[in-house]
């Protein structure tokens, strides 16, 4: 059992590093490249990179805050909340 907990945890870690790096990347490289290619202002790089961050927030909050988000991780995903738990 402590096995199991202990790889489950180093996948686990090994998922949040993934995404931090590619969230780094995203953050770092897409205001440069939307000023660049598309000519776009500032401050409506902001607004959508604000937008999609609230976007993903509310997402990933309502999937596994909420009942049917838990019903539908416990029913169709149940490997994939043991990793990242």
């Amino acid at each position: 059992m402590d096995v199991l907990c202990a790889q489950s945890m180093n996948v686990s870690i090994y998922l949040y590093l993934f995404k931090a790096l590619t969230i780094g990347y995203n953050l770092s490289i897409g205001p440069i490249f939307l000023l660049t290619e598309f000519n776009q202002d500032v401050s409506i790089i902001g607004i959508l990179f604000a937008a999609g961050a609230s976007c993903g927030t509310i997402s990933a909050v309502s999937a596994t805050l909420t009942t049917p988000g838990k019903w539908f991780f416990n029913k169709h995903l149940p490997v994939l909340l043991a990793l990242t738990v």
